[in-house]
């Protein structure tokens, strides 16, 4: 039995309770689209929960309807990131 749908947008940042989700080939719409790096030399380097645990703290932020609406596939200026109540 299926007890709710849960998005996590960005890699290792809080997740989105969802009513409903689209259903890509590569899972719910959205799910894990991306990720937060960190330069280093020469190279970017994914952060995760694991290295950074406060990852876990930032929430994300994206209309209920973008994860349903066909119109809707394109994300940019969707997503909006929170850290301890602010933008970032």
């Amino acid at each position: 039995m299926l007890r709710g749908l849960t998005s996590y947008p960005v890699k290792s940042c809080k997740g989105i309770e969802l009513q409903s989700c689209a259903v890509a080939p590569t899972g719910l719409r959205y799910d894990r689209a991306w990720m937060v790096v960190k330069r280093g030399e020469g190279a970017m380097r994914m952060m995760t929960q694991r290295q950074y645990p406060k990852l876990a703290l930032v929430s994300c932020d994206i209309p209920a309807e973008a994860f349903t609406s066909p119109s809707t596939s394109d994300p940019e200026g969707f997503l909006r990131l929170t850290f301890g109540g602010e933008s970032v």
